[in-house]
């Protein structure tokens, strides 16, 4: 099997992990508390669980995919064929960067809040429902910009950033007001919506990453 056909399979294959870590962002609930309905409650506890699965399949391919990868090396390279190697490994790293975001953090501040006295505004519900929906779309962007070679899928996440940065914005000015309230559980309430918009916001930053190692590929 010649380095370009090998690397057309590795391809395919990161695919898959993408796939996976999309549908992990995918299953993540709206942040939900424990004064939510028993509905909401068991549906986030359910989809914890799915994440969990979802995440331990990424860690199977990627060693998989880069062990593969690794390979090449004892074939003589070019140097497309070696920047390309390079280019695909990183994307491999960066999608099992972003599992770990989601299972390691987000996932566990999911579990804070669904046994914390805390309850939601629906203006900041509603704010944060739509970071998480944009990230979740510049993801499914970033790994369809590497299945397909679509570079107009990869600017598409890059220009996502200004839109997400007036959502954060929104809700830094919704915790200012807040937090003047005479609530006994405002302070944890900040402290978990806070750091479920930083955590969303770490997935895009690893996002936009993948993005732009498409771009830069097809710039060489």
């Amino acid at each position: 099997m010649t380095p370009d056909i090998a690397m057309d399979q590795a391809q395919l294959e990161i695919g898959r992990v993408g796939r996976r870590v999309c549908n992990m962002m995918n299953a993540l609930p709206p942040l939900t508390s424990k004064l939510a309905t028993q509905q909401e409650q068991s549906a986030a506890v359910e989809a914890l669980g799915k994440i969990e699965t979802l995440e331990q399949q990424v860690d199977i391919l990627h060693g998989h995919i880069l062990f593969y990868l690794g390979r090449l090396r004892k074939e003589p390279l070019s140097q497309a064929q070696s920047d390309r190697q390079i280019m695909l490994i990183s994307v491999t790293d960066q999608l099992e960067s972003i599992a770990d975001l989601i299972e390691d953090t987000l996932v566990p501040i999911m579990d804070k809040s669904l046994h914390a006295e805390i309850s939601i505004s629906p203006e900041m519900q509603s704010t944060l429902d739509e970071i998480q929906d944009k990230v979740a779309h510049a993801l499914l962007d970033s790994v369809n910009a590497i299945r397909r070679g679509d570079t107009q899928r990869a600017k598409r996440v890059l220009n996502t950033k200004r839109t997400l940065n007036a959502l954060l914005d929104k809700v830094l000015a919704h915790q200012a007001e807040r937090l003047v309230e005479h609530n006994p559980n405002r302070l944890q309430l900040f402290s978990i919506e806070m750091e479920w918009t930083e955590s969303l916001k770490r997935v895009y930053t690893v996002t936009k990453r993948i993005a732009k190692l498409h771009l830069r590929e097809k710039e060489t």
